[in-house]
């Protein structure tokens, strides 16, 4: 059996399809019921869980009946940089204490077990090299990469307790599912590539896409990420827990992205090219606690989990939700 914390979000979601794609038991643990997100899988089973009580998460793992746990896949939490500057203390509760909370009631069902964490590039802050190695120092610049590391030493320090953990650092997950079946819905939307293409479906009569910051040190002056399909990316969270199931494997930090960056104008471009349409662009102040640069150096999941970002072109991740939007 397999535990998903956020599977009713836009990557845990993604998650649970190709965990159910592959005929496994899956139990979803969330505040927020998958249906309210337009995501329909009716194999995986539903506990409400707020992972920030502790009694609240251990009721949870009760109503399991004492079933083993092969791999908890923790996604749960909050992702907006741009909020975390406005609401620090929340973003700690959630992202760092929730992950306490759940290793300490895991702790009281299972001996041994499986731990996949859902960390973020925000992690490193301002690189001093690109691509980023996972061994360069981090040094988040803003609350939420601040509760993701620490987090992840919650993780690492806890790890005496038979838990044998990978930390996935995502940079840019983006796309929707080949499926047609499930995408993004976040509530606000901050993600750049749904935000153009829903100005564009609706068709706002004089709307204009923001983009924060043109004075980034880049050759034309927006930031640059990297961007990696949704799909790519729990294939790896699938890897990583065949990686970890291996007798000689060992705790892991990884990067996951493409490989490859994009600025915030090659973007607008690349769905112009792709929608057959033009965006109209109002420049902004940058936002706080924005980076110029994250791009990964993946060299280590590609050799580890013997894995790719295969359908990670920026056209490929753009198409993808247009399509899905469109629906």
């Amino acid at each position: 059996m397999f535990l998903v914390t956020g599977g009713s979000g836009y990557i845990g979601s993604h998650m649970m399809e190709l965990l159910l794609g592959k005929g496994h038991e899956v139990v979803n643990f969330d505040l927020v019921h998958p249906q309210r997100n337009k995501i329909i899988l009716p194999e995986a089973s539903f506990l409400k869980t707020d992972i920030t009580s502790y009694i609240g998460t251990r009721n949870s793992l009760k109503l399991l009946d004492g079933k083993k746990i092969d791999c908890v896949f923790h996604f749960a939490g909050l992702i907006s940089v741009e909020e975390s500057t406005r609401i620090p203390a929340e973003y700690f509760r959630v992202n760092a204490g929730g992950t306490l909370n759940l290793i300490s009631c895991l702790r009281e069902f299972t001996d041994c077990y499986k731990f996949i964490f859902s960390s973020t590039a925000a992690v490193y802050g301002n690189p001093v090299s690109h691509p980023i190695l996972e061994f360069q120092k981090e040094k988040p610049i803003n609350p939420y990469g601040h509760s993701k590391l620490l987090a992840e030493k919650i993780i690492q320090t806890l790890s005496e307790y038979k838990i044998k953990y990978a930390i996935l650092r995502y940079f840019n997950a983006s796309g929707c599912s080949s499926s047609g079946a499930l995408g993004e819905h976040h509530q606000p939307e901050t993600h750049i590539i749904p935000n153009i293409l829903l100005q564009l479906i609706r068709g706002e009569q004089g709307a204009k896409f923001n983009v924060f910051g043109t004075d980034y040190k880049t050759p034309d002056g927006t930031c640059i990420r990297d961007y990696i399909h949704v799909e790519d990316l729990v294939e790896a969270h699938w890897k990583t827990y065949e990686y970890l199931s291996r007798e000689l494997s060992w705790p892991i930090t990884l990067n996951l992205g493409s490989g490859k960056g994009s600025s915030i104008k090659e973007v607008v471009k690349a769905v112009e090219e792709v929608t057959g349409k033009k965006i109209s662009c109002e420049n902004s102040e940058r936002r706080q606690g924005d980076p110029d640069i994250l791009l990964a150096d993946i060299s280590k999941a590609i050799s580890n989990l013997s894995w790719s970002p295969k359908r990670s072109s920026l056209k490929n991740i753009i198409k993808t939700t247009y399509d899905y939007m469109r629906k």
